[in-house]
């Protein structure tokens, strides 16, 4: 009889498991393609991210198409405010687990519109990204702060479709 009881729990539990588990569906971020007007396609990823210290970051990046325009692709990275003070025109630098090293230009070269965004031009280098390999973000911070966010491989893939995206 205990062991009768103690059956059905078990399976009871392994049903139930396996239920939440269908339920629960992974977060992903959708290539998201608006027209902001005619002739001018912008295509973004957007994710939220924690950094080194705890603190939640917007991770944007985005393509802009206009016509007889080459396109641009950037990066733009917001802590709340209070969080993080970008130093421009500092560049970002993204490593590799495998030791690859790339160094992007900041956008807000002249100027920002607040202290806690940084954008980067990643035109040049988003395709010389290893596929299937974490980046780690080297954040170029005022007074030598040293924060560090760690983007997954599948954001590097989605971020690679949005480059090719026509």
């Amino acid at each position: 009889m205990r062991l009768r009881k103690l059956s059905l729990t078990i399976v009871s539990i392994l049903l139930l498991l396996i239920a939440v588990n269908l339920t629960i569906q992974p977060a992903m971020a959708l290539v998201q393609k608006t027209e902001e007007a005619p002739g001018q396609i912008l295509y973004q990823s957007r994710h939220t991210v924690r950094d080194s210290h705890g603190n939640s970051w917007q991770v944007i990046l985005f393509k802009q198409t206009k016509s007889n325009q080459p396109d641009t692709i950037n990066l733009r990275l917001v802590a709340f405010p209070g969080i993080a003070e970008f130093d421009h025109p500092k560049t970002l630098d993204i490593s590799t687990i495998n030791g690859q090293n790339f160094i992007a230009a900041d956008v807000f070269e002249k100027k920002s519109p607040a202290t806690n965004v940084g954008q980067y031009d990643l035109s040049a280098i988003l395709n010389k990204l290893p596929e299937g390999y974490a980046l780690r973000l080297s954040l170029p911070l005022v007074d030598e702060q040293s924060l560090i966010l760690n983007i997954p491989p599948s954001w590097v893939k989605e971020w690679q479709e949005v480059a090719q995206a026509t």
